[in-house]
């Protein structure tokens, strides 16, 4: 996005809240709508009654007779105590790492002889391929629970038609499409408001007959937080067609350098996140993660792996977690004076022998 559409749009958010001490984008995810609206969800601002804690959705509709954006007011929704987070990557940890869901059709889990029909509304693993059969004239409807702090997308496959999907909840409402056989990881969506969601599923052409897909619904914040010392190791293998994350804690003392060897995929990448969810590091394409503290007291950071093509790569390492020591000056040496500088006053000369000659001065 340009720096002159971000400053319009920083500059009627600050109008809006004239008495905030501070305006931070820095943590928000940017999405276009097909109406040519932006919406910006993540937004933090201190002040105004709002905490760092507390987090923003916005949306701006273009104005074509301005040729600038509006704000919308009544889009506008506040996120009460929401944590960490940076981007789709939410630092607090879930109480159902993978909720179940149900669906108003029925499917069915195993092969060949071993194949096991569930009936429409069974508990429904997340994090597992599950087929159906969509008749003609019938939606597919999965029912999720979702909590605050849940990362939520689907996988779509299989398809034997042309579909449509809808995705609903408190505050949220996604619409999008898939042609027949491709394959469809949504993009991540946080959680800020806990409920129930639904994703519909309908066949495009009304004419067609029964269709197939699979459907795979996974929460991508399932990883606990761990804390992070010198020599940590680190081997963990991500989800594919997923977005689901790791997530450290680390603290950090004035001068203490943390690196992170890169990885050997050029998928996964890292990144260093403050206590206020502003990114102070950042790496990928097979690049190592090196940060410096230089403050003059101890921080807190959460440290993000992820992988960006969604595709199921490991992360191998052992973490570093040094003081940078001081550089060590040599001390400078003096030459000795030329003896034929020493002056009239000099002392006592010693020749090549061993011998002294002493030289009285008068």
């Amino acid at each position: 996005m340009k720096k002159s559409l971000l400053s319009l749009i920083f500059l009627s958010l600050v109008t809006m809240l004239a008495h905030a001490e501070e305006i931070d984008f820095s943590a928000a995810s940017v999405s276009i709508t097909k109406s040519n609206s932006i919406i910006l969800d993540g937004i933090r601002v201190d002040g105004y009654g709002f905490t760092r804690d507390d987090a923003l959705r916005v949306k701006y509709d273009f104005n074509l007779a301005t040729l600038g954006f509006d704000i919308d007011m009544e889009s506008l929704v506040v996120f009460q105590n929401v944590g960490i987070f940076h981007e789709q990557h939410m630092a607090v940890d879930v109480g159902s790492l993978q909720p179940s869901y149900v669906v108003n059709l029925e499917t069915q889990t195993g092969k060949n002889e071993d194949i096991t029909i569930l009936p429409a509304g069974e508990p429904l693993n997340t994090n597992t391929d599950y087929p159906f059969v969509i008749p003609q004239g019938t939606q597919l409807v999965a029912t999720i629970d979702l909590e605050m702090g849940h990362v939520f997308s689907w996988y779509l496959s299989g398809g034997t038609r042309e579909f449509e999907y809808e995705l609903t909840g408190p505050n949220t409402q996604i619409k999008g499409q898939i042609d027949k056989k491709e394959k469809l990881v949504s993009e991540p969506l946080k959680i800020f408001t806990p409920g129930t969601y639904e994703i519909k599923i309908s066949i495009i052409n009304p004419n067609a007959k029964n269709a197939n897909i699979k459907i795979n619904l996974f929460n991508n914040n399932h990883y606990e937080a761990v804390s992070l010392f010198d020599r940590t190791s680190i081997n963990e293998k991500l989800t594919a067609n997923a977005w689901d994350y790791l997530k450290y804690q680390v603290s950090l003392n004035p001068n203490e350098i943390l690196e992170l060897p890169a990885s050997t995929f050029e998928s996964i990448a890292m990144k260093l996140v403050n206590n206020k969810s502003q990114l102070v590091a950042h790496t990928g394409k097979k690049q190592p993660l090196v940060y410096k503290e230089e403050s003059d007291k101890t921080q807190n950071y959460y440290l993000f792996i992820y992988d960006k093509d969604a595709s199921g790569k490991r992360y191998s390492s052992k973490v570093s977690i040094k003081v940078e020591e001081p550089e060590v000056t040599e001390p400078e040496i003096t030459e000795p004076s030329d003896v034929d500088e020493a002056g009239p006053d000099a002392g006592t000369v010693v020749d090549v022998g061993g011998e002294a000659d002493t030289e009285t001065s008068r």
